[in-house]
Formats: structure tokens, C-alpha cells, sequence
């Protein structure tokens, strides 16, 4: 998480999340050779004051798609948040946050698109939210629909 985690600017924490990942892919393939992996990640802002993980924020797509093209190119499947948002229930803000995550993925083409439904910041899970986002993932095409 920039700033809690990793370094604040977000150049360094996708170098530090890639730098992780890579380490990880090394050791699981060394352990099995040709086993099956997915890799993904995405890093929104940490409030320092409030210690709140934020979702809906530009930096976390930007870190997504960054990271999702890095591990595209080496072949290796990806995932990335289908549908979330900050907001605490399911509104208008709760909408457009977890409207723009699943075009997102159709956009990148990711593999799999995960937390559809969470809102608060991953603290709420709501049916009504998963159900709006799992039918908006489905229009934006196969390569989002997990």
C-alpha cells in the first residue's frame, strides 16, 4: 500500500509490487516447474489518518493497468478488482466507482475480475452491489467476466 507499505509515489510502489511478484513467480517455479499461476495487483492510496485502504482512486487503476501490462507481456494471466467501491452502501457513488472497474478490465484484458460487490473499502460485502457489477463485467466482455 503507498505509503504504508511501499514507497508513496506510485512508479515506486508498481516497481516494488513487480519486484515482489516476479521473486514469487521464481520460487513457485522452482518448486514446480510449469505450475499454474495468476498474478495481478493494484494500489490505491493509504490514509494515514483515518488508516483506511481506498479503493475508488485513480492511482489504483493506473497501478493495475501498469502492472497488468508488465505481466501480459511475459504470458502470465492476470487479475485486478472487477467492482468495488469506498462508498458505504450501495449509491449513486457506489455506482460509478464500481462502474468504471469492469470496463477497466474489459480495456486491459484481464483474466479474472475479483471483489465484485465490496463496498466501504473491501469492509462491506453487499449481493446487491455484486450482482449490478457481476452483470456489468458480463456486457464489457469475456476477457473481464470471472
Amino acid at each position: 500500500m503507498p505509503g504504508a507499505s511501499s514507497p508513496v509515489t506510485m512508479a515506486g510502489t508498481c516497481v516494488q509490487s513487480l519486484a515482489e511478484a516476479l521473486s514469487f513467480l521464481t520460487i513457485h517455479q522452482l518448486r514446480r516447474r510449469g505450475a499454474p499461476v495468476i498474478l495481478g495487483g493494484g494500489h490505491g492510496t493509504f490514509d494515514m489518518r483515518t488508516m483506511a485502504y481506498n479503493y475508488a482512486t485513480p492511482e489504483r487503476l493506473v497501478t493495475e493497468w501498469v502492472l497488468t501490462a508488465v505481466y501480459q507481456h511475459f504470458g502470465i494471466p492476470t487479475y485486478a478488482f472487477g467492482g468495488c467501491s469506498d462508498a458505504q452502501s450501495l449509491d449513486d457513488s457506489a455506482g460509478r466507482n464500481s462502474g468504471y472497474c469492469p470496463s477497466g478490465a474489459s480495456m486491459i484484458g484481464l483474466n479474472l475480475a475479483h471483489d465484485t460487490g465490496y463496498l466501504g473499502s473491501g469492509l462491506i460485502g453487499d449481493l446487491r452491489a455484486s450482482c449490478s457489477t457481476q452483470k456489468s463485467t458480463a456486457t464489457c466482455g469475456p476477457s473481464a467476466a470471472a
